[in-house]
């Protein structure tokens, strides 16, 4: 996954929860990203509680998945893939 900004997303598990949360992929508008942004819950123990994280990720694949959500929601061009 990568910005229009150029950032870069390598982690499969971490792309994975992207376009879970955002329900859609490999093109994600930035529309869907700020509003995942809103919906998923910052802590990883709430997320995990509420079943947006699956069992094979662990808190870093959270956290880095958060971290490039939260860069997305800046990027006028959405997320691409």
């Amino acid at each position: 996954m990568r910005l229009s900004s150029g950032t870069t997303l390598n982690s499969d598990r971490a792309c994975r929860l992207i376009q879970q949360w955002c329900g859609c992929g490999p093109d994600i508008p930035q529309s869907h990203v700020i509003e995942a942004v809103r919906r998923v819950p910052q802590d990883f123990a709430a997320a995990k509680a509420a079943g947006y994280v699956t069992s094979d990720c662990d808190e870093r694949d959270f956290r880095v998945a958060l971290m490039f959500l939260r860069k997305a929601a800046l990027d006028k061009g959405g997320i691409r893939a």
